[in-house]
């Protein structure tokens, strides 16, 4: 004698087919969210770098920027005008 009735055995096959189908959905969205991390991380990466050569292009330029704005300036007393070898505009 089963202690399982033909009823039961057709609502387990039933259930079966469910876990089946929640397991499958459940890997998939795993790999999204795995192919989501990487394409994260691919960005962070591309970003750091993108800062890395702003930052070197910014240190480059800045005191650069400073100078020119100082001295493109239109002054009248600057003791720089009176020297020698200065420039005269």
């Amino acid at each position: 004698m089963s202690i399982f009735t033909e009823s039961t055995k057709v609502f387990f096959r039933d259930v079966y087919d469910h876990v089946v189908q929640i397991v499958d959905t459940i890997e998939t969205l795993r790999e999204m969210v795995s192919a989501s991390l990487d394409i994260y991380c691919r960005a962070s990466v591309i970003a750091e770098r993108r800062d890395e050569v702003l930052t070197i292009i910014t240190t480059i330029f800045m005191p650069l920027t400073f100078i020119v704005g100082i001295y493109g300036m239109n002054f009248e007393h600057m003791p720089e005008l009176k020297w020698e070898w200065a420039t005269h505009w």
